[in-house]
């Protein structure tokens, strides 16, 4: 029980920030949040009705205005909210028709807060616990039998005010009585709503900003004019971002506060003038710059202003575009690759600063490339992508390249990690690459659609779009492009020069809340409640019969073992399957069941809609057809809305799917000319396609080994035996039917005329269809002819009594008929 409520909430399980901004008075008044919860239609109070969320009160300027209204259906109101005293001090207060009832004398910012409102009819009181405190107001509920509750902005009658407290809400909870009926947990959503966990209820907001969008969406910092050349090194520690446009100055941008800092240079060079050729030491608080050309270092003192180089830096370079970081674990500076005089590089160099000490190394593995990217994981650098070419030689066929090779630090030992090029996408990275070690993955800026995220894992060994994508143009040409990360702020920053407009250039600054996620993960369907709801149902009845459930599961084992033996020694001689679905799965014969790459059945997963939706792109790819028109698939799933409606519901559906069948392993969703279609990878197998192809091309059955594949997936049995839906039906009848032809077709040649072998062909035929007349003449005279007359009057019988069973007659061939055929 613990294992299944745990995996519905994957959110909280990775510390990320969940719950409802509510824009306050640092916005106009119409762009202000408001949450009404059950879509404003009033919940119902019959003998004691609770509500309680969790709260974090922002520092702002004001802090001034709602939290919630509840206005009863006889118009009066309950109202919990910050007032100001006579210096302007804000207080919490609890308001009940017009008395009012101050809970403390000040507000505490930046601290989770719990707070629980009790409605008792019974015992004629409100009851209030705030920050642990309790207060209780005597009130007579009357006649009232439901309350209208908005949290933030209220536009309800009399009452409508668009004072809004700077507040983040989270777990709203309803109790009637002590059973919970109510569970908004503000995290994953669908636009404007958030469906309760426990009903599906609507809680539906206007202005929302929900945190959890924070993970995938790009919100810009800051847009700054610079000049050509500048330079740039970004202090983690104290998310500070230098700029260094000339030996004149050096701006100190902080990303925090979004201030800046202008620090004079009384003295001194930069060792060099191009791009991604500084860095910060956070250790001794020095800028240092480096030439690659000359093997030169320049430090900065920030206690004197002064950089300790003394001549001025030469600006041509053949290190155009190279790849770099610096490592305080060992002082040193690595680079790799770049572009000058006409040809990439794949040199390797590394400086180890406080000695000004380099080496050089050219990396024969990796091919000479420019803007590649690069980032240290413990003794290994990994050096990803970019375009070069083998020879180095731009002339010479260039290319772009997405291949991840690690290099050890110490001996030097170079290994290919994997290629990780997505079907007909083209980008460059920005040079810096974020290790995630959760998820085993690499996070890096490619100029694709502008700026986008992307996500190398190793696991799969293959690359995810993550979050949205920054609108513009990140030129790979002469301008500067990277990803930092800000371990106290929890933040990515992408950091991009924009393509100069009437010779105004500019570098832009957008932030992402850290570890990022796709749009996809943060959405929430329409039926979370009753999944949710059918989720506890399970798990308690799993819990109470959990003895009886695993005497079960032994004995269904033993028979499973025994049906497995005899299957083999019906199908393969030598006992050996050709098909192994214990994991990269996907089965649809003899009945619907999906493992994942490790081995574990996800069936569960997949929701009716989901479950539907995966059916339909399989059937309607394989067997000899092209995919499935959208307009047809709205109709087949969503034919009870409206056009606009099941278009959303299909798209939302679809990045669901997308997201469990990554779990599968490569399987892709297309839509080409109005045409959805699901194609498999290798290494993923799918029993029906297998199926399908043989259908296609029956010319593959006379070979001895193809055909035992064949009777493999034959022996499976029917197409979802236990879906009933209108449109899967002609697709179970039409596909047992050719197979059975197909197996009939067989029984009569001279090949398979063995009585073992008809037997076989018999047993696949009733695996299709169990009452086929055709299938018992030709086990039972093949047993007979054997010498197995007790077993094929057994066979007979058993047959006699499910078609009785079935068809409610008897059977009208007797046993000494078919026999003697």
């Amino acid at each position: 029980m613990f294992v299944l409520l745990f995996s519905i909430s994957f959110v909280y399980g990775e510390g990320r920030e969940v719950g409802l901004h509510f824009n306050s008075h640092t916005h106009l008044a119409e762009k202000r949040t408001t949450l009404e919860l059950d879509n404003g239609e009033g919940i119902r109070l019959r003998r004691t009705l609770t509500f309680s969320f969790d709260m974090e009160v922002r520092k702002e300027n004001t802090i001034y205005g709602f939290v919630f209204r509840m206005i009863s259906d006889n118009d009066k109101n309950i109202d919990f909210m910050f007032s100001l005293d006579s210096l302007y001090q804000p207080f919490p207060e609890l308001i009940v028709d017009n008395d009012i009832y101050p809970l403390a004398k000040k507000v505490q910012v930046k601290k989770s807060i719990p707070v629980k409102i009790t409605l008792s009819r019974e015992d004629n009181r409100i009851l209030l616990v705030y920050n642990n405190s309790v207060f209780e107001v005597p009130y007579s509920f009357g006649d009232i039998e439901k309350f209208y509750v908005s949290f933030g902005k209220c536009r309800r009658g009399k009452y409508t005010s668009n004072d809004v407290a700077p507040v983040n809400l989270k777990n709203i909870r309803v109790y009637d009585d002590n059973k919970l009926i109510r569970n908004w947990l503000l995290s994953r959503h669908q636009g404007n709503i958030c469906y309760d966990e426990v009903k599906g209820k609507m809680a539906v907001a206007q202005y929302p900003s929900w945190l959890i969008d924070d993970y995938w969406k790009w919100k810009e910092v800051v847009t700054k004019r610079i000049e050509n050349n500048v330079q740039f090194a970004f202090d983690s520690k104290n998310t500070i971002l230098y700029i260094v446009p000339d030996e004149m100055q050096i701006t100190a941008l902080d990303l925090k506060t979004v201030t800046e800092k202008i620090i004079k240079v009384k003295k001194g060079y930069p060792a060099a003038s191009n791009y991604s050729q500084m860095v910060m030491d956070t250790i001794d608080n020095k800028l240092i710059s480096f030439n690659l050309d000359n093997e030169s270092l320049s430090t900065f003192s920030f206690a004197d202003q002064t950089w300790s180089s003394t001549q001025k830096p030469l600006y041509e370079s053949i290190y155009w575009h190279h790849a770099s970081l610096y490592s305080s674990k060992d002082s040193c500076i690595y680079t790799f690759g770049g572009y000058g005089g006409y040809k990439y590089n794949n040199t390797l160099i590394r400086c180890f600063w406080p000695e000004n000490r380099w080496e050089k190394r050219r990396i024969d593995e990796i091919f000479p490339r420019y803007s590649a990217a690069i980032s240290l994981v413990g003794e290994n650098l990994y050096i990803f992508g970019g375009r070069g070419s083998k020879t180095g030689r731009q002339e010479l066929s260039t290319e772009y390249t997405y291949d991840l090779h690690k290099i050890n630090i110490h001996t030097g030992k170079v290994s290919f990690v994997g290629d990780f090029a997505m079907d007909n996408i083209t980008y460059l990275p920005a040079e810096n690459m974020i290790f995630n070690e959760q998820d085993s993955s690499f996070y890096l800026l490619a100029n694709l659609d502008g700026a986008r995220l992307i996500r190398l894992s190793l696991r799969d060994k293959k690359a995810y779009h993550m979050g949205d994508a920054i609108p513009g143009n990140m030129s790979s040409l002469h301008l500067y492009r990277n990803l930092l990360y800000s371990s106290r702020e929890s933040k990515l920053y992408a950091v991009y020069d924009k393509v100069p407009q009437n010779g105004i250039k500019t570098i832009s600054i957008y932030s992402m809340k850290y570890p990022p996620l796709r749009e996809e993960d943060t959405l929430q369907l329409a039926n979370s409640g009753e999944d949710y709801q059918n989720m506890i149902i399970i798990s308690s009845l799993i819990f109470l019969v959990g003895s009886l459930f695993l005497i079960l599961s032994f004995r269904k084992k033993r028979k499973q073992r025994k049906r497995n033996v005899a299957l083999s020694e019906t199908l393969v001689a030598n006992e050996i399957l050709h098909y192994d679905i214990s994991f990269h799965s996907i089965c649809l014969l003899g009945g619907f069941s999906v493992r994942n790459k490790k081995g574990e059945d996800i069936t569960a997963h997949f929701t009716p809609t989901l479950r539907q939706l995966l059916l339909v792109l399989i059937l309607y790819t394989y067997g000899g057809k092209k995919g499935i028109l959208s307009s047809k698939l709205d109709e087949l799933l969503w034919g009870d809305k409206d056009e606009s409606s099941a278009r959303n519901n299909r798209n939302v559906s679809i990045r669901k799917l997308r997201v469990i069948l990554e779990e599968v392993g490569d399987i892709t969703i297309h839509n080409h000319n109005n045409y959805w279609e699901i194609i498999f990878g290798e290494n993923v197998f799918c029993d029906y396609k297998e199926l399908s192809q043989f259908l296609q091309d029956t010319r593959k059955l006379k070979d001895p080994e193809d055909f035992s594949r064949f009777m493999e997936l034959a022996f499976r049995g029917t197409l979802l035996p236990n879906m009933q839906i209108d449109w899967i039906d002609p697709f179970k009848a039409g596909l047992s039917s050719e197979v059975i032809d197909i197996l009939l077709a067989v029984s009569v040649q001279s090949d398979y005329d063995s009585p073992r072998m008809q037997i076989k062909i018999a047993d696949a035929i009733f695996a299709n269809d169990p009452l086929n007349e055709e299938a018992l003449s030709i086990k039972c005279v093949a047993l007979f002819n054997s010498g197995k007359t007790g077993i094929a009057k057994n066979t007979y019988d058993k047959f006699c009594k499910e078609y009785k069973s079935l068809l409610n007659e008897s059977y009208p061939v007797s046993f000494n008929s078919i026999i003697k055929k």
